[in-house]
């Protein structure tokens, strides 16, 4: 140190001390002291001093500026030049009189401040304060009331250029309060932040965790107290809303997004309330956040208090802090009550809180539920189920209570299930008073499920199935089934047992069968073993043959594999023999959903003669199966045929088109039964059977109403010993040691049954088969429109291959015999004008009686026709005769003025003629009558209904042969003349000529004592 005395003054080059170094000191004595020095330096640990006593050091402060006055009496100037402490460089200038001034400069900061004191006060006017970076620059005046000892100012702060402040402060000895103002919204309110006193750990969840646009300050206020300067956080209160805010409090989560916030900091907590916020496009309408930065404590608070939905978002959101729902919500909402709490020092988490669901839909391992009235709660990581319903779809019901513990592996859950109903409510839960309950228990050691005993309803039969266990492994999802008995009352009894894994839903389960009966089927041998695998789809392999009974019917299956893949259940790599009737190659396609099945039969041996006709052994056949309906029908489109069986072992035969199947049937082609539809139905016992249908048949051989009958509808019974058929509610037959055939009101089309019989002749095996018998009333024989052979009974026999008929008309009677050699006889007599009317067609009659004979072949036969005492009226040869006579002069003689009036009256007229093959040759026709007599002969040729025929007229010499101009076609007898005509062309409507004179040959009359077959009337489609 180097002392140097100055005349009035002591200066002093260098003066150190072991943390003080002092140049160039000067200090003078001149009334009062004057002290000037060109640099002090200090020199100061950098730690930072535990155990500072801020209230000390305020009252340091106090003390030095309440005592100013009495160092303004001894000092009248003090100039430093720099005073150095660590980094910091200063400046200090006082003159009595005049404003003190202070400036403190460091990389950091920049100050400037004068100091004013009196007696009573001590101002300190702050023109200068900013950082180096100026992001912050403060202005504004202290006041010390030196005689209170108490403190207050107001300093202007403007923080980046954004935030434009303003801090009012008083401080008394213990306690300095403050409170902050804002002229405008801050935008970088985060830099601000950053100059608070917080823990660096707090940091990511103030500065980092908020986005924003701007803030407004409404209130910012607090006190320090001087025993306790840590209190500053616990004793701020500040309420600012932030803009556009994304508040992350999770990195690994998404932010909070809300247009608004509204942020209270009060006790050393912050509250974050976001207004219409969203999480995970979640509404957060009272949701809200806490941090509490209080000592020790430090913990980050998230208070979830909306109707949310527990979608993957939240689930992953608490499974962030090790909370695993294993499942997720799809539809409505749950009101959610749900703490977490992070300590930010350790980031160790506390959940709690609960969930209430009054109706909500969830996705659990790919099941869609329903729950209602379920309350859940959360105490870290246990989850406590109080309450809860679930439901899937409306197959399954249940209640659920217990907790699970994900984290340390434990778990109880009681699972009561109220209702099940599978396979369209086919398959359910018996209602019975102990409901199915399951056991879920989670350990370390192994998780298992015990089931209680239960039992189920299939349709209207019981299914038992035994209590038993399974290992369950809860991360894995996988489960073991010990061997488990099944049984349906007293029809099905199986073992069930194998590996589950639920979590790539793959089963391998065996199911030994020891019993299996359903209505008339059952397995009839002692065990039938099934390995059933599922992934991606069900596989079920019979493992070896198994043979069944159908009633009383053996079925034989080959080793099998069935298939539920896309709700179709598969039948492939299947055979099937069915005792006595056939065996075949099969594969099945059944859609559960739609109960419909598809079955298709490939290279069939059929054993049964009637399957025989519809099967071919290299063929594949097509069938449909529907189950839609109480009844199963199975459908075979390529026959047109449905079999319906019904619940009750009731069963139908349907054909809705007989064209696709009457090629199969023997007797269908042999008699052209092509056309229509029939159905066959179950009878009371099992050898009866009732039918109905529909055929349109090509041999019209009935006639209803004068009209032949094309569409026959007919009904009927089947029983072993006896068939009735009803035909068109007109015709019965019964068919039992006989064929019995009644009928009434109903025509025999005599045509059609002769083409009938000629398409159709009996096969020399059948012909001496069953006797037949027709009786008919009110019937009539068939031939054209306007021609028929009433009869008011017709009876007809057949037997030993011969054929014998009775008709009776009135008094009217005919008999009809046909030997089995094909010869025919047939004989009338005693019809009257009604039956001759109706028989021939182009006649019309009054009075008279029918007689005929005829016999032969009936493609070449003979026959006579007399009729006797009857007046013609009509008949379309003689009227065309008497026309032309009536026209020629010279045939005058045989006028008949009162034939068009009256009818002619005929004491005999016969026709004697033989028939071949359409083509009648008429030997002897002849008519008397009072006023002429005709003879004649000719043909006609019913193919091309063309007549050619020679007549002689005769009549007595009375007339006037003078009124006769040509005499040379006149034949002049002893007492009768006559005449020669010629009539041909067609027999409705003939032309009639003269010929010359000559004589027909008549023949004798015992004509009629031959045997004759069938009148000219009854077998063309015409008449003369």
């Amino acid at each position: 140190m180097t002392v140097v005395l100055i005349y009035n003054g002591i200066e002093i080059e260098t003066l150190d001390f072991s943390n003080l170094n002092i140049k160039k000191l000067y200090i003078k004595w001149d009334e009062k002291l004057v002290i000037t020095a060109d640099n002090i330096e200090v020199t100061t640990n950098n730690k930072p001093d535990e155990t500072l006593n801020y209230k000390k050091r305020f009252k340091s402060l106090i003390y030095i500026l309440k005592n100013s006055n009495e160092f303004s009496d001894l000092v009248q100037r003090v100039d430093i030049k720099n005073i150095s402490v660590n980094d910091l460089s200063a400046t200090f200038k006082y003159k009595i009189g005049e404003k003190s001034y202070l400036t403190i400069k460091s990389d950091k900061i920049k100050f400037n401040c004068n100091i004013d004191a009196d007696n009573k006060h001590t101002v300190i006017d702050i023109e200068e304060f900013e950082n180096s970076s100026k992001s912050v620059m403060l202005v504004g005046k202290v006041i010390l009331d030196n005689i209170n000892e108490t403190l207050s100012g107001k300093i202007d702060a403007d923080i980046y250029d954004d935030a434009k402040l303003h801090l009012y402060v008083y401080s008394n000895k213990d306690d300095i309060f403050y409170a902050l103002y804002s002229d405008n919204k801050i935008q970088n309110l985060q830099k601000i932040l950053k100059l608070l006193p917080i823990p660096e750990y707090v940091n990511p969840w103030i500065y980092d965790a908020i986005q924003m646009s701007d803030a407004d300050v409404k209130k910012l206020y607090g006190y320090i107290e001087f025993s306790n300067p840590r209190s500053i956080i616990k004793n701020i209160y500040a309420d600012v809303d932030l803009y556009d805010v994304n508040y992350t409090f999770d990195k690994r989560l998404a932010p909070i997004i809300t247009s608004s916030t509204n942020v209270v900091f009060q006790n050393g907590i912050l509250d974050i309330y976001p207004k219409n916020g969203t999480f995970y496009k979640h509404e957060l309408k009272s949701s809200y956040l806490d941090i509490d930065l209080n000592r020790n404590r430090n913990i980050l608070t998230v208070y979830l208090r909306d109707m949310l939905v527990l979608d993957d978002d939240l689930l992953y959101l608490l499974k962030t802090y090790n909370i695993d729902i294993p499942f997720v919500q799809t539809a409505s909402k749950t009101d959610t009550n749900l703490d977490i709490a992070v300590k930010l020092a350790t980031f160790n988490v506390d959940v709690n809180g609960t969930f209430k669901v009054e109706d909500g839909d969830f996705l659990y391992n790919g099941l869609n539920l329903h729950a209602k009235d379920g309350l859940l709660t959360l105490n870290g990581a246990y989850v406590d189920i109080k309450k809860l319903k679930l439901s899937y779809q409306d197959k399954i019901e249940s209640d659920v209570v217990g907790y699970l513990n994900p984290v340390k592996h434990l778990g109880n859950l009681h699972i009561d299930i109220n209702k099940a109903a599978f396979a369209s409510n086919r398959l359910s839960l018996a209602n019975e008073q102990d409901k199915l309950s399951l056991i879920y228990k989670a350990a370390p050691s192994g998780d298992t499920i015990a089931v209680s005993p239960s039992t189920w309803q299939y349709e209207k039969d019981k299914i038992k199935v035994d209590n038993f266990d399974m290992r369950f492994d809860f991360k894995a999802l996988y489960a073991n089934i010990f061997a488990t008995q099944i049984s349906i009352q007293d029809k099905v009894y199986a073992y069930l047992s194998g590996d589950i894994d639920l979590k790539n839903i793959i089963a391998n389960l065996k199911l030994d069968i020891l019993k299996l009966e359903y209505k008339n089927f059952k397995l009839d041998q002692t065990m039938l073993p099934i390995s059933i695998k599922y992934d991606k789809g069900l596989t079920a392999d019979l493992l070896t043959q198994s043979i069944w009974k159908l009633k009383k019917t053996s079925l034989t299956l080959s080793p099998s594999r069935i298939i539920l893949d896309d709700d179709y259940l598969k039948f492939i790599d299947s055979s099937v023999a069915v005792e006595n009737m056939f065996n075949s190659n099969f594969y099945m396609a059944y859609d559960i959903n739609k109960s419909i099945g598809y079955l298709s039969l490939s290279k069939p041996d059929v054993k049964n003669k009637y399957l025989k006709y519809f099967f071919n052994k290299n063929g594949t056949y097509n069938l449909k199966i529907d189950k839609n309906s109480r009844d199963t029908k199975i459908f075979m489109d390529k026959y047109s045929l449905e079999f319906d069986l019904g619940e009750d072992d009731r069963w139908a035969l349907k054909c809705d088109d007989i064209g696709k199947i009457y090629k199969k049937m023997p007797y269908f082609t042999d008699y052209n039964i092509t056309q229509g539809n029939m159905n066959i139905f179950s009878g009371d016992t099992s050898d009866d059977f009732s039918f109905n249908g529909k055929i349109k048949y090509p041999y019209k051989l009935l006639v209803k109403d004068n009209i032949p009958v094309e569409d026959y509808y007919f009904n009927g019974k089947y029983k072993p010993d006896v068939i009735d058929i009803n035909v068109n509610n007109n015709l019965n037959l019964k068919i039992n040691k006989d064929v019995e055939i009644k009928s009434t009101e109903l025509g025999f089309n005599v045509p059609e049954i002769i083409r009938f019989n000629n398409d159709h002749t009996m096969k020399k095996q059948n012909q001496d088969t069953m006797p037949i018998t027709l009786a008919a009333d009110n019937s009539y024989l068939y031939f054209q429109e306007k021609r028929k052979i009433l009869a008011d009974t017709l009876k007809v026999q057949y037997l030993n291959s011969e054929t014998t008929a009775q008709l009776k008309f009135k008094d009217g009677n005919a008999g009809f015999n046909l030997n089995k050699y094909g010869i025919f006889y047939l004989h009338g007599l005693n019809f009257d004008d009604e039956f001759m009317d109706a028989l021939f067609t182009t006649s019309k009659f009054k009075n008279g009686e029918l007689s005929f004979t005829l016999n032969g072949a009936l493609d070449n036969f003979a026959g006579i026709i007399e009729i006797k005492k009857t007046v013609l009226i009509d008949y379309k040869v003689l009227n065309n005769v008497f026309a032309f006579i009536n026209t020629v002069p010279s045939l005058i003689t045989f006028s008949l003025p009162d034939y068009s009036k009256d009818g002619l009256k005929v004491e005999s007229m016969y026709a004697g003629f033989t028939a071949k093959n359409a083509l009648f040759d008429f030997t002897d026709i002849s008519l008397n009558s009072k006023e002429i007599k005709i003879y004649g002969k000719g043909t006609l040729d019913f193919r091309s209904e063309d007549i050619n025929l020679d007549l002689n007229l005769k009549t007595d010499l009375a007339s006037k042969v003078s009124k006769i101009p040509i005499v040379g076609y006149i034949l002049f007898d002893k007492d009768s003349i006559s005449t020669s005509l010629k009539v041909t062309g067609n027999i409705y409507d003939p032309k009639v000529t003269t010929s010359i004179a000559k004589d027909i040959v008549i023949a004798p009359l015992n004509i009629i004592k031959r045997t004759l077959l069938l009148p000219i009337e009854l077998l063309s489609p015409g008449s003369i």
